[in-house]
């Protein structure tokens, strides 16, 4: 399915039997077809979604509120942030099925969370996966470290993949 259409970005999602180190994808309207973009293929690409080209969207888990210069996130406080590209979950989904409950990704021993490039502990982010009721949507639970810097980066890395560099979190 195809959810988000503009004129520089067009967010979809690609069938779990598609495999192989590249797929070609066109985008084709009314009988007019894009370019044809050849798209490498890998079993993990972290990213965080982001809010604009500077900050990652997290909102604060007390109330679900946005996490925004005017209510920016603490040392210690509950957030959740929100990514893609994470992988398969420990129990699978069949096509298109969209998670109704909680479920881990499958290589959850291999994620890591870098604030300011330190790896939080497992213990301070207790889950990684599927974000209910979503479909392609990876949510993380995580409770900020104490001390914490001012817009501290943030970037996940599964296996030997790195999500992509300068993106911060708003914190006071």
């Amino acid at each position: 399915p195809i959810s988000y259409v503009s004129p520089l970005q067009v967010n979809l999602l690609l069938p779990g039997w598609i495999a192989g180190p590249q797929v070609t994808i066109e985008v084709v309207r009314d009988g007019w077809a894009g370019p044809a973009l050849p798209v490498p293929l890998d079993d993990a690409a972290p990213a965080l979604f982001q809010m604009d080209a500077n900050y990652v969207v997290g909102v604060h888990a007390a109330d679900w509120t946005l996490v925004t210069h005017a209510e920016p996130a603490r040392a210690g406080e509950w957030i959740v942030l929100y990514a893609a590209g994470l992988g398969a979950f420990e129990r699978p989904l069949g096509e298109w099925e969209i998670p109704t409950a909680p479920n881990s990704i499958r290589r959850r021993a291999e994620f890591t969370l870098l604030v300011d490039g330190q790896p939080l502990g497992q213990d301070r982010v207790p889950y990684v996966g599927a974000a209910p009721y979503y479909l392609g949507l990876y949510q993380l639970n995580v409770q900020l470290p104490e001390p914490l810097g001012n817009d501290p980066e943030i970037r996940l890395q599964l296996g030997d993949h790195l999500s992509p560099a300068g993106l911060r979190l708003i914190t006071e």
